[in-house]
């Protein structure tokens, strides 16, 4: 069902508007300022807290600073990945962590859930917010540090 709008005209008159609304959205950018109160009250973060966009690609990834540490909360598309499959990368990371690779962990909430859903225009999109990984990037790796990591 789509509602009228409303514009005003030359003469400061309101007319409808042949605007269907709200328009369908297939993917949308999700307020950082929002995001950072939507943390607050769902973890146990170290003031001051900043929440700022940091990057596309197949998920919105936004960089969280909470005191001295560094987060990057990544929100999935809606419909992309199931909650299986993301609870799996969750899982990978903590074997990886508890057999002494380091690994970008999730953080859990208070609830002790380390994912969780946020309602968004064009429908639930699962988000986790990692630890920053330990370590340094590496934005060219020579060929024997690439051996090292297929070694792992």
């Amino acid at each position: 069902m789509s509602r009228t709008n409303t514009i005003v005209g030359k003469a400061g008159k309101r007319r409808p508007a042949d605007l269907p609304s709200p328009f369908p959205v297939d993917l949308s950018l999700l307020s950082a300022g929002a995001l950072k109160k939507h943390l607050l009250s769902r973890y146990q973060l170290t003031a001051p807290i900043d929440c700022r966009y940091f990057a596309r690609g197949l998920n919105d990834t936004y960089e969280v600073t909470a005191g001295r540490r560094r987060f990057y909360l990544r929100v999935y598309r809606h419909k992309r990945q199931s909650l299986k499959t993301i609870q799996a990368e969750i899982d990978l990371l903590e074997f990886l962590a508890a057999h002494g690779l380091r690994a970008a962990l999730a953080l859990k909430d208070r609830r002790g859930e380390a994912m969780h859903l946020i309602q968004a225009p064009e429908g639930p999109r699962p988000a986790v917010i990692f630890a920053a990984a330990p370590g340094e990037y590496i934005a060219a790796p020579e060929y024997d540090q690439c051996a090292q990591l297929g070694a792992l």
